[in-house]
C-alpha cells in the first residue's frame, strides 16, 4: 500500500460527499422537471377535455331546447281530445327532430371519448368517462324519440343521474361546464 499524506486522506470523503451532493441535486432537478412536465401535460389534457365537453354540451342543449320548443308548441296535440292522426303527426315531428340531432352528436361524442388522458390523471379520466356516459344517455333518449316518440316524452331518470355524475366529475377537475340552471329542457 502506498503511503499517503494527511491531506490526501482527508480529501477522499470530500470527493465522495461532493459526488453524492451532485447526484442528489441531479435527481432533484429530474424530479422537479418531471413534475412540471406532468403538470403541463395535465393542463393540456384538461383544456382539451373541457373544450370537447363544451362543444358537445352546446349540441345537447340545442337539441333539448328544440325538443322542449316542440313540446310547448304542440302541447294541445299531445294531450286532451284530439284526432289520433293529429297526435301521430305531432309525434312524427318529435321523431324527425330527434333524427336531425343524432348525427350532430356523433363528432362531439367522439371528441370526448378520444380525448387522451394519462393513466395517472384519474380525475380527468373519471370526468371524461362520466361525460361520455352522459352523452350516451342523451343519444339513447333521442334514439328512442326517433323510433317511438310517444314513449320517449318523459325525462328518464338515468339521463338525470348521468348528468349529475358528469357534473360532479367535471367540478372535481375545476370546471362548471354543466352548471346548474343551464339546461334548455330534459337531460
Amino acid at each position: 500500500m502506498a503511503s499517503r499524506t494527511v491531506d490526501e486522506l482527508g480529501s477522499e470523503p470530500r470527493t465522495a460527499s461532493r459526488r453524492t451532493r451532485l447526484l442528489v441535486a441531479a435527481v432533484v432537478v429530474l424530479v422537479v422537471t418531471a413534475l412540471v412536465a406532468d403538470r403541463e401535460q395535465r393542463d393540456r389534457e384538461s383544456d382539451e377535455l373541457l373544450a370537447a365537453v363544451t362543444a358537445a354540451e352546446a349540441v345537447v342543449l340545442d337539441s333539448q331546447r328544440s325538443q322542449a320548443a316542440l313540446a310547448e308548441y304542440q302541447a294541445a296535440l299531445l294531450g286532451g281530445d284530439v284526432l289520433a292522426s293529429a297526435r301521430a303527426s305531432a309525434y312524427d315531428l318529435f321523431a324527425t327532430d330527434a333524427r336531425r340531432w343524432l348525427p350532430r352528436l356523433d363528432a362531439p361524442a367522439r371528441a370526448v371519448e378520444t380525448t387522451g388522458v394519462l393513466p395517472w390523471h384519474g380525475d380527468l379520466r373519471r370526468a371524461r368517462d362520466a361525460y361520455a356516459l352522459r352523452l350516451q344517455r342523451w343519444v339513447e333518449v333521442l334514439e328512442r324519440t326517433a323510433t317511438a316518440p310517444e314513449q320517449a316524452r318523459e325525462r328518464p331518470e338515468e339521463v338525470a343521474r348521468s348528468r349529475k355524475r358528469a357534473r360532479d366529475a367535471l367540478l372535481a377537475v375545476g370546471s362548471d361546464v354543466l352548471g346548474e340552471g343551464r339546461t334548455g329542457g330534459p337531460g
